[in-house]
C-alpha cells in the first residue's frame, strides 16, 4: 500500500495523483471519466466498464474431457474474460466449445481454425440488466415451484418434463449475472461476495427442483399439499427479498422450521413420496440459506 499527498487546487478543491501503472493498465488519458464509490472512509476508484480492455486470454485444453471443457468455458465466462483463444485437440473439445457458447449470453465464436477456436464477448450488459435479470431468475424459480406443485396435483407428467428443462435458462441467467458482477468494478467487495453467493444458491435451488422433477413423477395427497406449501414458502422469500423487514425474516425462519418438521414426521409409505420428502427438505433448507444472505445484504 502506497501513500499519496493531497494537493490543494484553488480555494476548496483537493486532488491527488493516480498511480501511473494503474493509469496505463486501465488505458486512461486526460479528460477520461472514472468511477468513484464511497463506502464510509473508503473510496473505490475504477475505470468505466467500457474502458476496461483486455488482451485475449490463451487457453490450451490439452487433454481435458468434453465435460471439463464445458466447465472451463463457463468459469472463464463468469470470471469476466472478454476474449479467449482456445487451443483444442479433439472434436469433442470443439463441440463442447460450440455448444457451450450458445448458452452464454453475449459470447460468440468469432473464429475457428484447424486447432483453435476464438470466443469473444460481442454484447455488454449494464447495471440495469443485472437487477432486472436477478428478478427474472427469482420469478423463474417461482414458476418452477408453483407450476410443479400444480402439475403434481393434476398428475400432469408432461408438464413436469417441461419444468425439468427450465433449469437450463436459470443456469444461463445466473452465469450471466455472475459475469456482470465480476466486471462491475464499482461494486464493493462485500456486496459483490453476497451477490455472488446468492446467485450460486439460486442456481443450486434450480438444480434441486430439476432433480426433484426427474426423480418423482407421482405424489400422494399429503405430499402434494406439502409441495404446495413449499412453493408458497418460496414466494414468501421472494416478497421478503423486495420488501425486507425483520418480522418477515423471523416469520420465514419459523415457517421453514415447521415445514421441515413436517417432512420428517409425515407418515408415507410410497417410495416416490419418501424421495419427494428428501427433495423438499433440501429445497426448504436452500431457500432459507438464500434468505440468510438477503439478511446479510440488509445489515
Amino acid at each position: 500500500m502506497a501513500r499519496r499527498k493531497i494537493i490543494k487546487q484553488g480555494k476548496g478543491t483537493l486532488t491527488m495523483s493516480l498511480p501511473s501503472s494503474w493509469v496505463k493498465q486501465a488505458k486512461l488519458a486526460a479528460g477520461d471519466e472514472i468511477e468513484v464509490e464511497q463506502n464510509g472512509y473508503t473510496l473505490l476508484v475504477s475505470p468505466p466498464l467500457r474502458m476496461s480492455k483486455q488482451e485475449p486470454l490463451r487457453f490450451d485444453l490439452d487433454c481435458y474431457s468434453r465435460g471439463m471443457t464445458f466447465g472451463i468455458l463457463n468459469n472463464l465466462y463468469t470470471r469476466g474474460e472478454q476474449e479467449i483463444i482456445f487451443t483444442y485437440h479433439t472434436t469433442e473439445q470443439l463441440q463442447a466449445l460450440l455448444t457451450g457458447t450458445r448458452d452464454l449470453i453475449g459470447f460468440h465464436v468469432i473464429e475457428q481454425t484447424k486447432n483453435t477456436c476464438t470466443v469473444k464477448e460481442l454484447a455488454q450488459g449494464t447495471s440495469e440488466d443485472f437487477d432486472a435479470l436477478l428478478r427474472r431468475i427469482l420469478l423463474l424459480l417461482l414458476s418452477v415451484a408453483e407450476e410443479g406443485a400444480q402439475a403434481y396435483k393434476e398428475k400432469n407428467e408432461e408438464q413436469l418434463k417441461i419444468l425439468r428443462t427450465r433449469d437450463i435458462t436459470i443456469n444461463t441467467l445466473c452465469a450471466y449475472c455472475m459475469r456482470q458482477l465480476n466486471k462491475r468494478a464499482g461494486t464493493s467487495i462485500q456486496h459483490a461476495l453476497h451477490l455472488h453467493t446468492l446467485l450460486t444458491l439460486l442456481e443450486e435451488l434450480g438444480d434441486a427442483y430439476s432433480r426433484f422433477y426427474y426423480d418423482v413423477i407421482r405424489l400422494g395427497a399429503k405430499t402434494t399439499e406439502l409441495c404446495e406449501k413449499t412453493a408458497r414458502f418460496l414466494r414468501d422469500y421472494y416478497e421478503l427479498f423486495y420488501s425486507f423487514s425483520p418480522k418477515k425474516a423471523n416469520d420465514l425462519r419459523t415457517k421453514r422450521d415447521a415445514l421441515r418438521s413436517k417432512t420428517e414426521s409425515l407418515n408415507v409409505t410410497s417410495k416416490q413420496d419418501i424421495v419427494a420428502l428428501q427433495h423438499l427438505r433440501r429445497i426448504l433448507d436452500l431457500t432459507m440459506d438464500i434468505a440468510k444472505f438477503n439478511l446479510a445484504m440488509q445489515i
